[in-house]
Protein backbone atom coordinates (compact mmCIF):
# COMPACT_ATOMS: atom_id res chain seq x y z
CA UNK A 1 0.00 0.00 0.00
CA UNK A 2 1.33 3.80 -0.98
CA UNK A 3 2.33 5.56 1.99
CA UNK A 4 2.45 9.63 1.99
CA UNK A 5 5.06 9.77 4.98
CA UNK A 6 4.67 13.46 5.53
CA UNK A 7 3.23 16.86 3.17
CA UNK A 8 5.63 18.51 1.19
CA UNK A 9 8.17 21.15 2.61
CA UNK A 10 8.71 24.02 -0.14
CA UNK A 11 12.09 25.87 0.15
CA UNK A 12 10.79 28.78 -2.16
CA UNK A 13 13.85 30.59 -3.72
CA UNK A 14 11.75 33.10 -5.66
CA UNK A 15 8.99 32.76 -8.36
CA UNK A 16 11.69 33.05 -11.38
CA UNK A 17 13.85 30.98 -9.86
CA UNK A 18 11.72 28.21 -8.93
CA UNK A 19 10.67 26.30 -5.70
CA UNK A 20 13.45 24.03 -4.36
CA UNK A 21 11.47 20.70 -3.67
CA UNK A 22 12.29 18.28 -0.60
CA UNK A 23 10.05 15.93 0.53
CA UNK A 24 9.47 12.69 1.95
CA UNK A 25 9.70 9.54 -0.60
CA UNK A 26 6.02 7.67 -0.96
CA UNK A 27 6.99 4.01 -0.16
CA UNK A 28 5.41 0.90 -2.43
CA UNK A 29 6.54 -2.22 -0.90
CA UNK A 30 9.89 -3.83 -0.17
CA UNK A 31 11.05 -6.71 -2.39
CA UNK A 32 11.42 -9.91 -0.21
CA UNK A 33 12.10 -13.35 -1.30
CA UNK A 34 9.27 -15.63 0.04
CA UNK A 35 9.92 -18.04 2.40
CA UNK A 36 11.03 -17.74 6.67
CA UNK A 37 14.50 -16.35 6.81
CA UNK A 38 14.88 -16.30 3.12
CA UNK A 39 15.29 -12.53 3.22
CA UNK A 40 18.63 -10.46 1.12
CA UNK A 41 21.86 -10.36 2.71
CA UNK A 42 23.46 -7.69 1.99
CA UNK A 43 22.32 -6.52 -1.02
CA UNK A 44 25.25 -5.59 -3.92
CA UNK A 45 23.83 -4.97 -6.90
CA UNK A 46 20.58 -4.06 -9.01
CA UNK A 47 19.02 -3.54 -12.45
CA UNK A 48 16.24 -3.21 -13.92
CA UNK A 49 14.99 -5.12 -17.17
CA UNK A 50 12.90 -2.63 -18.70
CA UNK A 51 12.03 -5.17 -22.03
CA UNK A 52 11.00 -8.28 -19.73
CA UNK A 53 9.88 -5.90 -16.76
CA UNK A 54 11.85 -7.78 -14.32
CA UNK A 55 13.91 -6.45 -11.43
CA UNK A 56 17.16 -8.19 -10.78
CA UNK A 57 19.43 -8.50 -7.06
CA UNK A 58 22.75 -9.43 -6.43
CA UNK A 59 22.05 -10.87 -3.09
CA UNK A 60 26.12 -10.95 -1.94
CA UNK A 61 25.55 -12.44 1.47
CA UNK A 62 23.97 -15.85 -0.71
CA UNK A 63 25.94 -15.90 -3.55
CA UNK A 64 22.58 -15.35 -5.37
CA UNK A 65 20.68 -13.24 -8.14
CA UNK A 66 17.07 -12.93 -6.84
CA UNK A 67 14.41 -11.57 -9.80
CA UNK A 68 11.09 -9.77 -9.15
CA UNK A 69 8.82 -8.55 -11.40
CA UNK A 70 7.56 -4.96 -11.58
CA UNK A 71 4.70 -5.71 -9.33
CA UNK A 72 6.97 -7.35 -6.49
CA UNK A 73 6.25 -10.70 -6.87
CA UNK A 74 9.14 -13.21 -6.74
CA UNK A 75 9.95 -14.81 -10.10
CA UNK A 76 13.25 -16.52 -10.01
CA UNK A 77 16.61 -17.00 -8.48
CA UNK A 78 19.83 -18.51 -9.61
CA UNK A 79 23.23 -19.61 -7.74
CA UNK A 80 26.30 -18.47 -8.60
CA UNK A 81 28.18 -20.78 -6.39
CA UNK A 82 29.85 -22.62 -9.23
CA UNK A 83 30.93 -19.64 -10.83
CA UNK A 84 31.16 -16.58 -9.20
CA UNK A 85 31.30 -15.24 -5.04
CA UNK A 86 30.07 -11.87 -4.76
CA UNK A 87 28.43 -10.29 -7.45
CA UNK A 88 29.94 -6.57 -7.74
CA UNK A 89 27.64 -5.19 -10.61
CA UNK A 90 24.92 -7.08 -12.74
CA UNK A 91 23.07 -5.42 -15.92
CA UNK A 92 20.37 -6.88 -18.34
CA UNK A 93 20.80 -7.12 -22.49
CA UNK A 94 18.08 -6.84 -24.65
CA UNK A 95 17.98 -10.09 -25.49
CA UNK A 96 17.37 -10.61 -21.86
CA UNK A 97 20.77 -12.64 -21.08
CA UNK A 98 21.87 -10.92 -17.85
CA UNK A 99 25.95 -9.62 -16.89
CA UNK A 100 27.54 -10.36 -13.43
CA UNK A 101 30.86 -8.73 -13.04
CA UNK A 102 31.69 -10.97 -9.88
CA UNK A 103 34.57 -11.68 -7.68
CA UNK A 104 35.91 -15.60 -8.60
CA UNK A 105 39.68 -16.79 -7.83
CA UNK A 106 40.86 -15.69 -10.54
CA UNK A 107 40.05 -11.69 -10.18
CA UNK A 108 36.91 -9.46 -11.06
CA UNK A 109 35.22 -11.17 -14.15
CA UNK A 110 32.45 -10.57 -16.73
CA UNK A 111 30.29 -13.38 -17.03
CA UNK A 112 26.67 -14.07 -18.96
CA UNK A 113 23.75 -16.13 -17.84
CA UNK A 114 20.88 -16.76 -19.63
CA UNK A 115 17.03 -15.26 -18.53
CA UNK A 116 16.92 -18.95 -16.76
CA UNK A 117 20.43 -18.73 -14.65
CA UNK A 118 22.35 -21.27 -16.92
CA UNK A 119 25.45 -20.43 -17.37
CA UNK A 120 27.17 -19.30 -20.99
CA UNK A 121 30.39 -18.34 -20.13
CA UNK A 122 33.12 -15.85 -19.62
CA UNK A 123 33.02 -12.55 -21.50
CA UNK A 124 36.29 -12.34 -23.03
CA UNK A 125 36.99 -8.12 -22.74
CA UNK A 126 38.96 -6.97 -26.15
CA UNK A 127 41.30 -4.81 -24.53
CA UNK A 128 43.42 -2.18 -25.97
CA UNK A 129 46.64 -3.74 -25.11
CA UNK A 130 47.79 -0.56 -22.82
CA UNK A 131 48.50 -2.54 -19.33
CA UNK A 132 46.75 -4.58 -17.00
CA UNK A 133 42.74 -3.68 -16.60
CA UNK A 134 41.05 -4.24 -13.13
CA UNK A 135 37.05 -4.18 -13.09
CA UNK A 136 34.89 -1.91 -11.08
CA UNK A 137 31.59 -1.42 -12.70
CA UNK A 138 29.35 -2.26 -16.14
CA UNK A 139 26.26 -1.17 -17.48
CA UNK A 140 24.57 -2.68 -20.92
CA UNK A 141 21.90 -0.99 -23.23
CA UNK A 142 22.31 -2.83 -26.48
CA UNK A 143 26.25 -2.13 -26.60
CA UNK A 144 28.02 -3.02 -23.00
CA UNK A 145 30.26 -0.50 -21.31
CA UNK A 146 32.73 -1.38 -18.21
CA UNK A 147 34.02 1.26 -16.12
CA UNK A 148 38.04 0.58 -15.08
CA UNK A 149 41.24 0.95 -14.24
CA UNK A 150 43.92 0.81 -16.08
CA UNK A 151 47.85 1.59 -15.25
CA UNK A 152 47.22 5.22 -13.68
CA UNK A 153 44.15 5.94 -15.10
CA UNK A 154 40.11 5.31 -15.21
CA UNK A 155 38.89 4.44 -18.42
CA UNK A 156 35.34 3.79 -19.58
CA UNK A 157 35.45 1.31 -22.12
CA UNK A 158 32.09 0.53 -24.77
CA UNK A 159 31.71 -3.24 -26.52
CA UNK A 160 29.62 -5.12 -28.57
CA UNK A 161 28.02 -7.53 -26.52
CA UNK A 162 29.92 -10.05 -27.91
CA UNK A 163 33.09 -8.37 -26.43
CA UNK A 164 34.78 -6.87 -29.11
CA UNK A 165 35.82 -3.00 -28.27
CA UNK A 166 34.40 -0.16 -29.96
CA UNK A 167 36.24 2.23 -28.22
CA UNK A 168 37.32 3.48 -24.98
CA UNK A 169 38.11 6.93 -23.18
CA UNK A 170 39.77 8.25 -20.13
CA UNK A 171 37.14 9.70 -17.25
CA UNK A 172 40.06 10.99 -14.54
CA UNK A 173 43.44 11.40 -16.09
CA UNK A 174 45.07 13.03 -13.56
CA UNK A 175 47.26 10.70 -12.51
CA UNK A 176 47.76 12.46 -8.50
CA UNK A 177 44.27 12.03 -7.93
CA UNK A 178 43.48 8.01 -9.65
CA UNK A 179 43.72 6.71 -6.00
CA UNK A 180 41.53 9.13 -4.62
CA UNK A 181 38.61 9.68 -6.96
CA UNK A 182 35.56 7.42 -5.95
CA UNK A 183 32.80 6.49 -8.99
CA UNK A 184 29.08 5.24 -8.61
CA UNK A 185 27.13 3.11 -10.36
CA UNK A 186 27.76 3.17 -14.20
CA UNK A 187 24.39 3.42 -16.01
CA UNK A 188 23.53 3.58 -20.07
CA UNK A 189 20.04 5.09 -21.09
CA UNK A 190 19.67 5.91 -24.84
CA UNK A 191 22.57 7.28 -26.51
CA UNK A 192 23.72 8.69 -23.23
CA UNK A 193 26.36 7.43 -20.28
CA UNK A 194 25.99 8.80 -17.02
CA UNK A 195 28.71 8.37 -14.27
CA UNK A 196 28.54 9.29 -10.72
CA UNK A 197 31.86 10.88 -9.37
CA UNK A 198 31.13 10.58 -5.90
CA UNK A 199 33.96 12.25 -4.41
CA UNK A 200 33.83 15.11 -6.23
CA UNK A 201 30.00 15.54 -6.04
CA UNK A 202 29.13 15.33 -9.36
CA UNK A 203 27.54 13.07 -12.28
CA UNK A 204 29.43 13.59 -15.87
CA UNK A 205 26.99 12.63 -18.95
CA UNK A 206 28.82 11.28 -21.80
CA UNK A 207 27.72 10.57 -25.08
CA UNK A 208 28.72 6.96 -26.50
CA UNK A 209 31.50 8.44 -28.77
CA UNK A 210 33.22 9.23 -25.47
CA UNK A 211 32.37 13.06 -25.48
CA UNK A 212 31.76 15.07 -21.91
CA UNK A 213 28.43 16.60 -22.61
CA UNK A 214 27.72 18.27 -19.19
CA UNK A 215 28.36 17.45 -15.48
CA UNK A 216 25.15 17.58 -12.88
CA UNK A 217 25.10 19.14 -9.79
CA UNK A 218 27.78 20.26 -7.00
CA UNK A 219 28.62 19.91 -3.66
CA UNK A 220 26.51 21.00 -1.01
CA UNK A 221 23.92 20.13 2.09
CA UNK A 222 20.95 22.34 0.87
CA UNK A 223 18.12 20.87 -1.81
CA UNK A 224 19.46 20.25 -4.85
CA UNK A 225 22.55 19.67 -3.87
CA UNK A 226 25.30 16.42 -3.97
CA UNK A 227 26.99 14.86 -0.80
CA UNK A 228 27.71 11.54 -2.48
CA UNK A 229 26.07 10.42 -5.27
CA UNK A 230 26.35 7.00 -5.72
CA UNK A 231 23.45 5.92 -8.59
CA UNK A 232 21.79 7.54 -11.49
CA UNK A 233 18.76 6.43 -13.89
CA UNK A 234 16.77 7.81 -16.25
CA UNK A 235 12.61 8.10 -16.28
CA UNK A 236 10.66 7.13 -19.77
CA UNK A 237 10.06 11.17 -18.93
CA UNK A 238 13.80 12.22 -19.43
CA UNK A 239 14.15 12.72 -15.96
CA UNK A 240 17.43 12.02 -14.30
CA UNK A 241 17.38 10.30 -11.12
CA UNK A 242 20.45 10.69 -8.84
CA UNK A 243 21.07 8.58 -4.96
CA UNK A 244 22.78 10.30 -2.58
CA UNK A 245 24.17 7.96 0.02
CA UNK A 246 25.45 10.75 2.47
CA UNK A 247 21.91 13.05 1.83
CA UNK A 248 20.05 9.66 2.05
CA UNK A 249 17.80 11.12 -0.55
CA UNK A 250 17.21 10.66 -4.86
CA UNK A 251 17.57 14.24 -6.56
CA UNK A 252 15.64 14.37 -9.85
CA UNK A 253 16.72 16.75 -12.53
CA UNK A 254 15.94 17.15 -16.12
CA UNK A 255 18.07 16.36 -18.55
CA UNK A 256 19.48 19.58 -19.38
CA UNK A 257 20.54 19.92 -15.40
CA UNK A 258 17.89 21.81 -13.96
CA UNK A 259 17.10 20.87 -10.70
CA UNK A 260 13.20 19.35 -10.36
CA UNK A 261 13.07 18.44 -6.72
CA UNK A 262 14.58 15.43 -4.03
CA UNK A 263 12.48 12.83 -2.21
CA UNK A 264 13.73 10.43 0.64
CA UNK A 265 15.93 11.72 4.32
CA UNK A 266 17.26 9.41 6.90
CA UNK A 267 15.25 7.03 8.52
CA UNK A 268 14.47 3.22 9.33
CA UNK A 269 10.93 3.22 8.76
CA UNK A 270 9.74 2.22 5.17
CA UNK A 271 9.66 5.20 2.89
CA UNK A 272 13.26 6.64 4.69
CA UNK A 273 16.65 5.44 3.66
CA UNK A 274 20.10 5.18 5.74
CA UNK A 275 23.23 4.93 3.60
CA UNK A 276 21.72 3.82 0.12
CA UNK A 277 23.72 2.52 -2.71
CA UNK A 278 21.59 0.72 -5.37
CA UNK A 279 18.75 2.77 -7.67
CA UNK A 280 16.86 1.75 -10.68
CA UNK A 281 14.03 2.96 -12.19
CA UNK A 282 11.54 0.85 -14.34
CA UNK A 283 9.10 1.78 -17.38
CA UNK A 284 6.44 2.60 -14.60
CA UNK A 285 8.83 4.56 -13.10
CA UNK A 286 8.21 3.12 -9.86
CA UNK A 287 12.21 3.66 -7.99
CA UNK A 288 14.04 0.83 -6.58
CA UNK A 289 16.76 2.22 -3.81
CA UNK A 290 18.70 -0.07 -1.90
CA UNK A 291 20.98 -0.62 1.26
CA UNK A 292 23.22 -3.17 3.31
CA UNK A 293 21.45 -1.91 6.71
CA UNK A 294 18.59 -3.79 6.96
CA UNK A 295 18.96 -5.61 4.33
CA UNK A 296 16.80 -3.99 1.86
CA UNK A 297 15.20 -2.85 -0.97
CA UNK A 298 12.16 -0.66 -1.59
CA UNK A 299 10.30 0.73 -4.19
CA UNK A 300 8.66 4.10 -3.93
CA UNK A 301 6.82 6.39 -6.38
CA UNK A 302 8.25 9.53 -7.82
CA UNK A 303 6.26 12.36 -5.73
CA UNK A 304 3.29 13.67 -7.28
CA UNK A 305 4.89 17.21 -6.68
CA UNK A 306 7.98 16.77 -8.55
CA UNK A 307 6.30 15.36 -11.79
CA UNK A 308 4.47 17.75 -13.14
CA UNK A 309 7.82 19.87 -12.99
CA UNK A 310 9.03 17.46 -15.55
CA UNK A 311 6.89 18.64 -18.00
CA UNK A 312 6.95 22.49 -17.22
CA UNK A 313 10.43 22.55 -16.60
CA UNK A 314 11.34 20.71 -19.97
CA UNK A 315 13.03 22.93 -23.29
CA UNK A 316 12.75 20.24 -26.19
CA UNK A 317 14.22 23.07 -28.08
CA UNK A 318 16.51 24.73 -25.66
CA UNK A 319 20.19 25.64 -26.87
CA UNK A 320 22.54 24.57 -24.70
CA UNK A 321 25.18 26.94 -25.77
CA UNK A 322 24.08 29.22 -24.11
CA UNK A 323 24.10 30.57 -20.94
CA UNK A 324 24.30 28.19 -18.52
CA UNK A 325 22.33 29.77 -15.58
CA UNK A 326 19.30 29.93 -18.09
CA UNK A 327 20.22 26.71 -19.69
CA UNK A 328 21.26 24.22 -16.75
CA UNK A 329 18.97 25.73 -14.18
CA UNK A 330 20.55 24.70 -10.28
CA UNK A 331 23.75 22.71 -10.43
CA UNK A 332 24.16 22.05 -13.99
CA UNK A 333 27.22 22.67 -16.46
CA UNK A 334 27.01 22.23 -20.11
CA UNK A 335 30.40 21.62 -21.88
CA UNK A 336 28.76 22.50 -25.07
CA UNK A 337 29.20 19.26 -26.96
CA UNK A 338 25.68 18.53 -27.78
CA UNK A 339 24.70 22.17 -28.11
CA UNK A 340 20.96 22.16 -29.68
Amino acid sequence: MAVVLAAALLLGTGASAGAQISIPAEFLRFLDPPGEGNGLLRPSCLAVDREHGEILIGDSGHHRIVIFDTDGVYRFEFSGDEHFGFPIDLAVEPSGTILILASTRGGARLQRFDFDGLYLGEVEIEGDGLGEIRHFDVAADGQVALLYQRDRRWVISIHEDDGRLLRSFPVATDEELVDEVVFGDLRIRGDRIYLPVSSEAMVEVYDRQGRLLRTLGSGGATPGKFAFPVAVDVAEDGTILVLDKHRFNVLCFNEWGKFLGEFGGRGQSPGWFYFPSLLGVDASDQVYIGQIFLNRVQVCAIPDVIRPRTSRNASPGASTSGSSSEAMGLGGVDTGADAR
